[in-house]
């Protein structure tokens, strides 16, 4: 798991088409207005209810959703996703009682579209004071975070929360990890 290169970026959109552009589509979640690329836009009309696998990314300050696959869809609007990257920045906000970080996480990870690697994909997310709690509130930037998120809404913009957190590396084990006396202690070739 330390030699991985390659992270995460998995997310599923369920929303309403709100608007259809000639390259992508603006689709609602409980009217909070997201862009999505790479869309099949035959057989799309405003009004219609849609299922989208798709990345996550966060360029200009805005969310981004790049689609894997596109389906008609009946159920409830909603964004889940999956994540795994490496810590950029973490900003530890809140009071002692009430603790929580707002998180920026890089992935590199392969895309199911174009089979290509992608390796600046920036997601922003929020880890309350129990998602904290499971990593000892040891997060750091260089550290690898692998969580899981849901969509959650705040002054109608759009807030990505975790929902659990499955893999944490701190950067200092990755560093031994990488070193030549981790290495030299294990009879690697240096």
């Amino acid at each position: 798991m330390l030699g991985k290169k390659l992270g995460q970026n998995d997310f599923t959109l369920t929303a309403i088409v709100s608007a259809i552009e000639s390259d992508h589509l603006l689709v609602s979640v409980n009217n909070i207005h997201l862009k999505v690329n790479g869309c099949e836009l035959d057989d799309v009309m405003v009004g219609s209810n849609v299922l989208i696998k798709c990345t996550y990314d966060y360029k200009d300050k805005q969310p981004v959703l790049d689609a894997n696959s596109f389906e008609l869809y009946e159920g409830n609007e909603d964004l889940v996703g999956k994540i795994e990257g490496v810590v950029t920045q973490v900003d530890y906000k809140g009071d002692e009682s009430n603790p929580w970080a707002s998180v920026l996480l890089t992935t590199k990870y392969k895309s199911k579209s174009s089979g290509d690697n992608v390796t600046s994909s920036i997601v922003k997310f929020n880890m309350s004071k129990s998602s904290l709690d499971t990593i000892n509130f040891d997060i750091r930037e260089g550290d690898v975070l692998g969580v899981m998120l849901h969509k959650t809404n705040v002054e109608e913009n759009l807030v990505l929360k975790v929902n659990k957190v499955f893999n944490h590396i701190p950067k200092q084990v990755l560093d031994y990890y990488n070193s030549a006396a981790y290495r030299k202690d294990r009879g690697l070739a240096l």
